[in-house]
């Protein structure tokens, strides 16, 4: 020990010590924390149901809630649309939307929209680039009707699965719907 107090006291070594010892429990526990290996893709997640014993069915899921899962793969349908008009409530611009996108989705029509992104792209003046505010709102206007399109096709509408965004990206005058689907 030197004199004077700055040195390597016996409390300062201590706090080392009891530092060192921490950190050496840290990763012993960690070391010893065990992972379910997963099951490769040829060999079953479960036992054989053949020789399982015969037991209780496995619960029900939640009221609502199926076995279905969403396919990460999405597609996109594009409209041209004239922003000022829809912002408006032109009924007419409201009825060329929703057919453009009854011909966008008649490739996807075998499948059941699970999600889908509403993307909106407007201008504050014409030849302006694209306003994230009028985006933002045109989007927010398409969003609601969305479902009225093709009931069948498309979840009915909840802000949680039919989602309004703004895009700066996109062409102005333009919605996009990104559809995700449903996968069973």
């Amino acid at each position: 020990m030197r004199p004077g107090g700055g040195g390597l006291t016996l409390p300062r070594l201590a706090g080392w010590l009891l530092a060192d010892v921490l950190l050496m429990l840290l990763v012993v526990v960690l070391g010893t924390e065990v992972v379910p290996a997963l099951p490769s893709a040829g060999t079953a997640a479960g036992p054989d149901r053949a020789t399982a014993p015969a037991g209780p069915p496995p619960p029900a899921p939640p009221h609502g809630a199926s076995s279905a899962s969403l396919d990460p793969q999405s597609e996109s349908v594009v409209a041209h649309v004239d922003p000022d008009a829809l912002l408006g409530g032109s009924p007419a611009a409201a009825a060329d939307l929703a057919e453009q996108l009854r011909r966008g989705i008649r490739p996807y029509r075998s499948r059941r929209a699970a999600l889908v992104l509403v993307w909106g792209s407007a201008a504050a003046c014409r030849g302006c680039a694209a306003d994230p505010v009028r985006s933002a709102e045109l989007a927010r206007r398409v969003a609601p009707g969305v479902p009225e399109v093709a009931p069948e096709f498309f979840p009915a509408y909840d802000p949680r699965i039919i989602r309004a965004h703004e895009d700066g990206e996109g062409q102005v005058g333009t919605v996009r719907l990104e559809l995700f689907f449903v996968r069973d």
